[in-house]
């Protein structure tokens, strides 16, 4: 076998084990981020759901005098319950919205990425095999210029991805807080009922 074939059949191999890493950091990335999102828009489905039982719960109570005056009672309770249940769901949204820009910020990191990828390859394979290995000026810039683009890219994502996780963070206490309220609400106006 000829030098020139051993060198071709070895950069091959390397194009395509980098192409086979890439594609595994870039699948792992976006199912993290569909993980993340999924679970934030069933804990949105929760919260309007749990919003709407909550005032149809109020508006039926109001229509018996009974309920009515036990409702008067813990006005405020539920009223912060009901009002934690519409900061949880804005906070859901909210994270949604960051994960959906931390997707946009991954493509863009992909792009830039493959670009300088392409450009360098590019100039691997016009060099001869037996050459000194060290691209020109220009190309080097380039390169350089493409990978702080892809960078920055990853930076912004990866700052995104923290700012969902503490908005999801913040929306799954303010929603189990919520709960605890509604529940302690529901046993004072029953307990208001039956006295």
């Amino acid at each position: 076998m000829e030098n020139t074939e051993i060198y071709f059949r070895t950069l091959d191999t390397v194009i395509r084990r980098e192409s086979f890493l890439e594609k595994e950091m870039i699948d792992s990335d976006v199912r993290y981020l569909e993980s993340h999102s999924q679970f934030f828009d069933k804990l949105v489905v929760l919260a309007a759901g749990s919003l709407t039982i909550g005032i149809s719960f109020l508006i039926a109570g109001f229509e018996h005098a009974s309920v009515e005056a036990a409702l008067r009672r813990n006005l405020i309770g539920i009223s912060v319950s009901i009002g934690l249940f519409v900061v949880s769901l804005v906070l859901c949204v909210l994270h949604n919205f960051e994960i959906s820009r931390a997707v946009g910020s991954l493509s863009s990191q992909v792009e830039f990425t493959y670009q300088a990828a392409q450009r360098y390859r590019r100039f691997r394979e016009a060099v001869p095999y037996n050459a000194q290995i060290s691209m020109y000026p220009a190309d080097s810039a380039q390169v350089s210029a493409l990978e702080t683009i892809a960078t920055t890219h990853q930076q912004s994502k990866n700052a995104r991805v923290r700012n969902a996780t503490w908005l999801g963070l913040a929306a799954m206490a303010t929603l189990i807080v919520a709960y605890v309220l509604s529940a302690v609400g529901i046993v004072i106006v029953l307990a208001g009922i039956a006295t």
